[in-house]
């Protein structure tokens, strides 16, 4: 449901709909231990936030979100 509500929001070029459907899509996968797949939907919601500075989800997620963001630069916190 999450993908077919991503593709039209693409095909729709609804941005801000998108950007929090990646992160929601990245906390989803990253729960499943889907790593991969949420690496790559924060790629996609980071992309999408430097050109339009919808930066606000990334702040509200906190701690959880740094600790993918040092993930996804290859670092290990303990």
């Amino acid at each position: 449901m999450l993908d077919e509500l991503n593709d039209n929001a693409r095909r729709l070029q609804l941005t801000s709909d998108l950007n929090r459907n990646l992160l929601l899509a990245n906390a989803l996968y990253w729960q499943a231990g889907r790593k991969g797949e949420a690496q790559q939907a924060l790629i996609e919601a980071l992309t999408l936030a430097n050109r339009t500075n919808f930066i606000s989800h990334f702040v509200v997620e906190g701690e959880a979100m740094a600790q993918k963001l040092l993930h996804l630069m290859g670092m290990r916190v303990n």
